[in-house]
């Protein structure tokens, strides 16, 4: 009898080792066992046999994959912040457009003052809430 203490990552992957050659996991552990010294004796050992069960390596992986997750966050929230800056410069040169529209009936035409204070004010309103209001919550 042999017992010894493993990596969860490894105790998962012999799992589905054992599952997968249909033995049960003392017979996969022995198999892996054998294999493992046959290969550290052999002559023909060729690449190095990481020995933390490919843990260390999953690690990095999984570490790496949530920087990328991360980075991935913070691109989606910067092109949303850049979606929105688009939108308000649209609405604001659709005011500004407006206003200098209306500044140049205002002085070539010269409407009627009812008409020059119910165009003006609300113009002056949105132009101030899209400039200065809006601006500073974004």
């Amino acid at each position: 009898m042999v017992s010894a203490k493993i990596a969860p990552r490894t105790k998962e992957r012999l799992d589905s080792y054992k599952e997968e050659q249909g033995v049960s996991r003392s017979q996969a552990i022995d198999i892996m066992l054998k294999q493992g010294l046959d290969v550290e004796e052999s002559d023909m050992r060729l690449i190095p046999v990481k020995t933390d069960g490919g843990s260390k390596l999953e690690n990095e992986v999984q570490e790496t994959q949530k920087q990328v997750n991360e980075v991935e966050s913070i691109a989606e929230e910067i092109q949303s912040d850049i979606e929105d800056d688009i939108l308000n410069n649209r609405r604001n040169y659709a005011f500004i457009g407006i206003g200098i529209a209306y500044i140049v009936l205002e002085l070539g035409i010269g409407l009627p003052s009812l008409v020059s204070i119910a165009i003006g004010i609300p113009l002056i309103i949105a132009l101030i809430y899209t400039n200065f209001v809006r601006g500073t919550h974004v």
